[in-house]
């Protein structure tokens, strides 16, 4: 607390209004309130057993409570300290809750447990259950307000609990119910009980006791530091005020639980007022009084206020008044005569030791701390009573030097000091002792300190005097004194803008001076605009007086009065005017410490001396932009795949600024972010000028994060150089190269037989030569209809296998049998590599093209997924996709997008493809007339390649037939022959199919329908063959031997099993060329 706050009003009017607490002996029975007929709950609160007991001794409560309502209400309790009896409205009693009684202990009960309370039903069955009784304790601001037991009371129910409370205090609570329905509070009945001291009781030097406090008009007082603490009996404790109140400070006092004020004494080292701590609660309350009614006729000043010395000498000095003390006049205030009190001291007053006369120019005070206004001590009554008949008292009975002496040494001895010699100021007490004591509230007597090392003084003051018959004065004098205080204040309003535009711009930071201390950093806001409000301290003007006799009857009293008050406020108005102009200025500078984001710092320090007459200024500050804008490019590693590639989006991309590498690196500290449009265009960003390093730190769709394999950033990260040339319009760019996202695709088809499962060809077929197709799809959901974006066409090389990645399996124009042309798409490559790249997307592979001598059906899987096989000419889909942007994609099973990559290296194909199969029929007949069937004819048909041996016999007809049979050459002997026929001197050898070109089918007249096309060998093949066979075989063909009996060949096609066929006969002794061979076409 310091005393200015207590000194806002030097002179004040001191009241005996006092506030304090009341407390009543216990009483037995019980005490109801009425309820009206509306209330929401009846309640009954009961103590049984005295009211009045000893401390520590326990306390029984009954609580019954009726809630006639349809919906549940709450019943509290409250302890309270008891504050007298309470008033007949009950609405009142709010004021007596919120002073608690912490001090109440509930057996079985505190704030973190609970006790049961019985509920009853009062309809229906009248069930029973049980409820939860809470004790709570409210605070506010550090204080405990309040302190209760709650339970909720269900609709249409009687509550009802005991308890056993205590305490270890001697103190009086009331016990407060109350019924609440979540809005309003109804205070219902209140019973007092008191725990009265155990005289026999040994005291407990540890206990501590409650102390308190309660603000006034804003002044908030704290002791110890808090608004509520605990001390021990004796201890000290100290009073401050947390916020001082607009009403003029008056005084404060500590009120004891037993209705006795304390004695608040002040510390002028501590600056603070104290009290010792008696052995109960004790409430802490300020006074404070409106400003009009803090002056009086003669103003009085209170605790705390400030007094000049306006005048010492020695003129009432009689020499050494013993042991080399003297008495020294003093006068206050200009022109209140003042005594000393403790005469074994060094006189308060300024200079050297023997100066003497005004003292107004050395600007001297002293601070009041002590007021004699009634008769509560023998000290304040005779101090009153040696200041009432006293040198210059209303009521004096000495005068002159001897009378000054005489009341100046009965101060010091009333006050505890020497006395003078001859025991004069005892004297004068021993003759006062006869006097009547002074009961006028009107008379203040006050004592003033300068520091515990010099003497105190003492004056008196009256409110007012009119000199009233009876009290022997024929003529007064009234003396109108006052001071008045400048508080100097500085509101100092900075703006901040732009240089060009005016705008006002926020974020700039400035520090501001005074004297060269540094007094606070302000900001500006949205507005630009940015305060700081100074207080400085107050500075008196030292008090003015006017003196004017009155007429003992009082009939100039209002003419006087006006006129004192009036030479006093000219004389206090020029005071102030003097302070304002002549007070010692103040040198205040302002320095922008923090430019607005994008401008330069202004260098320019505002500075300017101020007198108290200034209390507001304005300062601008204009920012020039600060140039050093960066932007960025990026652009496509690949714009052959990206280029009108849904897959692909430059957009959402964002890149980091950073001022160093490392933050890079780590992607901290961060100064700014680029983020891309669809065009790979960024936001513009001012960063200022200089170096500054720039990362990608997320990739858009499709694309890898900038590694710097494309434009040569390394570790992906691009130093650039911010000049001051780049301007808002004129930004740095960056150009950023980000690689595309794609897969190698090393896709490995293996061209399968069917039958057996392995990668190798059946008989002399061949797995060479198979084409598929591969279409790409610009989406990642595995979708394959619409036309395909590119196309491209692979042959299988000589083991059966293609690798998608390998250009020599690729086929650039191929036109079929049939006049379809396969024609594949260029490939996507790498712009630095070269090497072929797959994009992201959907792809499906299928077989078009079998190898030669196999069929156009048959299956084809996922190596990894063995069991999901489709038709070849279905095919598989594949799809390549980044779990997330910027990571490298994967290649998913196309029917199962959402379920794990089907392979994280290289991803391969099993193509199941059927062989073409054919049939070799012979038929045994007589050769004479070539027409009769020879039967049990037996062959063995082995094939050259596979070593597969076949037998038959020739049936009734002399027919025999092997199908299901690989192309290959195949070897027919016969082994025997029935009776009368000979055996064919050489094997026959057989090369299934028959292959011929269309030249040669129109040259022999063979059915094209009986035959099948191959792609790969580009001929027509006849798989069904058949032989008639007599004595002797001569081959129709080159390649069968020559010089045979007898060759009828058969060329069942396509359409063998609707008995149609070509045959060929040549005779046994003619020599033939091929163009001899018959030509057309025989059917049966």
């Amino acid at each position: 607390m310091k005393k200015k706050v207590f000194g806002r009003l030097a002179a004040t009017a001191l009241t005996a209004a006092m506030i304090g607490t009341t407390v009543y002996s216990g009483m037995n029975g019980d005490y109801n309130a009425s309820a009206s007929e509306d209330a929401i709950m009846n309640t009954k609160i009961s103590v049984t057993g005295e009211t009045s007991v000893k401390a520590d001794d326990k306390v029984s409560v009954k609580i019954h409570a009726e809630n006639k309502e349809k919906k549940e209400n709450t019943f509290r309790l409250y302890f309270c300290d008891n504050t007298g009896e309470l008033p007949d409205e009950t609405d009142n009693w709010n004021l007596s809750t919120t002073i608690p009684c912490t001090n109440i202990k509930v057996d079985g009960l505190d704030e973190k447990s609970e006790l049961s309370a019985s509920v009853t039903s009062v309809t229906g069955l009248k069930k029973t259950s049980k409820k939860k009784v809470f004790l709570k304790t409210d605070s506010e601001d550090g204080k405990t307000t309040k302190r209760y037991m709650e339970v909720t009371v269900p609709k249409k129910s009687d509550l009802d609990f005991s308890l056993q409370i205590s305490s270890d205090y001697s103190e009086t609570v009331s016990l407060v119910s109350a019924v609440s329905d979540g809005n309003d509070e109804t205070y219902c009945q209140y019973i007092p009980v008191t725990w009265t001291k155990d005289e026999n009781a040994k005291s407990d030097p540890d206990k501590e006791y409650r102390v308190y406090t309660d603000e006034s008009n804003g002044w908030v007082p704290m002791v110890n530091g808090k608004r509520e603490t605990y001390a021990k009996e004796g201890d000290t404790v100290y009073i401050d005020m947390a916020e001082q109140g607009s009403n003029v400070f008056k005084e404060v006092y500590a009120v004891a639980q037993n209705e006795q004020y304390l004695d608040v004494q002040y510390d002028e080292d501590k600056d603070q007022f104290y009290f010792t701590m008696p052995a109960c609660t004790v409430a802490v309350r300020p006074i404070s009084v409106d400003a009009e009614d803090a002056v009086s006729t003669t103003a009085v000043p209170a605790y705390g206020s400030t007094h000049q010395l306006t005048k010492y000498d020695h003129s009432m000095n009689s020499g050494k008044l013993g042991e080399g003390l003297w008495v020294g006049y003093f006068e206050v205030d200009s022109g209140t005569v003042a005594f000393c009190i403790d005469h074994e001291m060094d006189p308060p007053h300024p200079g050297g030791g023997s100066t003497v006369g005004d003292m107004t120019g050395y600007n001297y005070y002293l601070t009041t701390t002590g007021v004699y206004w009634n008769n509560n001590s023998w000290k304040d009554k005779m101090i009153r009573k040696i200041l009432w008949y006293g040198y210059g008292g209303p009521g004096a009975i000495v005068s002159g030097k001897s009378g000054y002496q005489a009341t100046a040494c009965a101060l010091s001895v009333a006050n505890g000091h020497k006395d003078g010699a001859g025991s004069i100021g005892q004297n004068f007490i021993n003759r006062l002792n006869g006097y009547a004591d002074i009961t006028d509230s009107g008379f203040i007597c006050y004592s003033l300190t300068r520091d515990s090392n010099h003497q105190d003084i003492a004056f008196w003051t009256y409110k007012h005097f009119t000199g009233a018959e009876g009290q022997g004065l024929q003529r007064l004098k009234m003396t109108y004194t006052g001071q008045d205080s400048i508080l100097p204040t500085l509101d100092l309003y900075v703006e901040k803008t732009d240089v060009d535009t005016g705008k006002v711009l926020a974020g700039a930071s400035f520090d501001v001076y005074m004297d060269g201390t540094k007094k606070a950093t302000i900001t500006t806001d949205e507005n630009g605009k940015a305060s700081y409000h100074w207080t400085g301290s107050a500075i008196y003007t030292g008090y003015a007086g006017s003196s004017k006799w009155v007429q003992s009857n009082g009939s100039n009293w209002n003419s006087q009065f006006y006129a004192t008050q009036n030479e006093v406020v000219s004389a206090i108005s020029q005071r102030v005017a003097n302070l304002k102009a002549n007070y010692s200025s103040h040198t205040w500078k302002v320095i922008e410490t923090v430019a607005p984001e994008g401008y330069k710092l202004n260098e320019k320090v505002w500075e300017q001396t101020l007198t108290a007459n200034t209390t507001a200024i304005e300062v601008s500050f204009a920012d020039e932009p600060n140039n050093g804008y960066i932007t960025l490019k990026k652009t496509s590693g690949n714009t052959s795949i990206t280029k009108d590639n849904s897959c692909y989006d430059l957009a959402g991309a964002e890149y980091g600024v950073y001022a160093t590498e490392v933050d890079a690196k780590n992607d901290t500290n961060r100064k700014a972010t680029l983020t891309t449009d669809k065009d790979g265009n960024t936001n513009i960003e001012m960063v200022g000028t200089g170096t500054w390093y720039v990362k990608e730190v997320k990739a858009g769709k499709g694309y890898l994060l900038c590694d710097g394999s494309i434009d040569n950033a390394t570790g992906g990260i691009h130093k650039v150089e911010v000049t001051a040339a780049n301007s808002e319009n004129n930004p740095c760019v960056v150009e950023c190269t980000d690689p595309v996202g794609n897969d190698p695709f090393t896709l490995q088809l293996n061209k399968m037989d069917y039958d057996t499962g392995k990668a190798v060809a059946a008989g002399d077929t061949s797995l060479q030569g198979a084409i598929f197709e591969l279409s790409y799809y610009t989406n990642t959901d595995g979708k394959t209809t619409g036309t395909p974006t590119r196309k491209w066409y692979f042959q299988t090389n000589a083991k059966g296998r293609i690798n998608c990645n390998n250009e020599s399996n690729l086929i650039n124009n191929y036109t079929k049998n049939d006049g379809t042309v396969l024609k594949s798409d260029d490939l996507y490559k790498s712009v630095n590599t070269g090497k072929v790249q797959y994009p992201i997307g959907t792809y499906r592979i299928k077989e078009v093209v079998p190898p030669e001598k196999y069929q156009n059906v048959g299956s084809m899987s996922y190596t990894q997924n063995p069991s999901g096989r489709t038709d070849v000419t279905t095919g598989l889909v594949a799809v390549i996709k980044q779990d997330n942007n910027g990571e490298s994609p994967k290649v998913y099973d196309g029917d199962k997008v959402i379920q794990m990559p089907i392979t994280a290296a290289n991803l391969s194909m099993n193509i199941y493809d059927k062989v073409y199969k054919g049939s070799i029929s012979v038929a045994k007949k007589d050769a004479e007339d070539n027409t009769t069937p020879i039967a049990g004819a037996k062959y063995t048909l082995v094939g050259l390649t596979d070593g597969q041996t076949y037998t038959g016999t020739t049936d009734a007809n002399g027919n025999v037939s092997w199908g299901e049979l690989i192309p290959q050459t195949y070897v027919l002997t016969e082994i025997s022959t029935p009776n009368g026929y000979s055996l064919l001197k050489d094997n026959i050898e057989v090369k299934l199919p028959v292959e011929l070109t269309m030249d040669e089918i129109k040259k022999y007249g063979a059915d094209i329908n009986n035959a099948v096309y191959d792609e790969v060998s580009q001929k027509y093949c006849f798989y069904d063959l058949s032989y008639v066979i007599g004595e002797s075989v001569t081959p129709p063909f080159p390649n069968t031997g020559a010089d045979q009996h007898m060759l009828f060949l058969l060329l069942i096609g396509a359409l063998a099993i609707t008995g149609t066929g070509v045959i060929l006969f040549i005779k046994k002794s003619k020599k033939h060329d091929e163009d001899d061979l018959p030509k057309g076409i025989f059917s049966k």
